[in-house]
C-alpha cells in the first residue's frame, strides 16, 4: 500500500484560502440572486435606452466589452442605470439607443435598478461553481487533516 504523502502547512494554508474565497464567491452569488429574487416585485417605471453597443479595445489584448445604459423617473427624480439583470449582462443589438423599456427599481432605494428582473440560470452557475469549490476544499481539509493525523501516529512511539 502506498504511504500518504507527508501534512505540509504550505498546503494547508492554500486550502484555507480557496475555500475562503470560494465563500465569498457564494456569499455575493446569494446575494445577487436574492436582489434577483425580491426584484420580481418590485416597481416598474418607463425607461429609455440612453447606450447599447459593443466597446472594443485594440491595446496589446484585444478585448470587448458591453455598454448598455437607461435612465428612468421615480417621483420626477431622474435616474440611471446600467444594470440589465442581477448578474449583468445586456440585451441584443435590436434594443437602441432611445428604444423605450421597463426599468424595474427597488422601492426602497428608487437609484437601484434593472431590466430584467428574476432569476437566471447565470444565478445558478456561479453559487453552483461556488460550492463546488467550497466541496472540493472541505475535502482538501480532511484530506490534510488525515495525513497530519496519520504522520502523528507515525511519529508517536508506539505508532506503525
Amino acid at each position: 500500500m502506498a504511504e500518504a504523502p507527508e501534512f505540509r502547512s504550505n498546503d494547508l494554508w492554500i486550502t484555507l484560502g480557496v475555500l475562503a474565497a470560494a465563500l465569498g464567491v457564494m456569499a455575493w452569488g446569494g446575494h445577487q440572486a436574492r436582489i434577483a429574487v425580491s426584484s420580481a416585485a418590485w416597481p416598474t417605471a418607463e425607461g429609455v435606452v440612453t447606450a447599447n453597443y459593443t466597446e472594443e479595445s485594440h491595446g496589446e489584448r484585444a478585448s470587448s466589452q458591453r455598454v448598455f445604459r437607461y435612465r428612468y423617473r421615480v417621483f420626477d427624480v431622474q435616474f440611471t442605470g446600467s444594470s440589465y439583470r442581477s448578474t449583468g449582462g445586456a440585451p441584443d443589438d435590436r434594443v437602441r439607443e432611445g428604444d423605450s423599456i421597463v426599468v424595474h427599481y427597488d422601492p426602497e432605494r428608487p437609484e437601484r435598478s434593472l431590466v430584467q428582473p428574476g432569476l437566471h440560470w447565470t444565478n445558478y452557475a456561479l453559487l453552483g461553481l461556488a460550492g463546488l469549490f467550497v466541496v472540493a476544499a472541505l475535502q482538501g481539509l480532511v484530506r490534510l487533516a488525515h495525513r497530519a493525523w496519520r504522520g502523528r501516529r507515525r511519529a508517536s512511539p508506539g505508532g506503525n
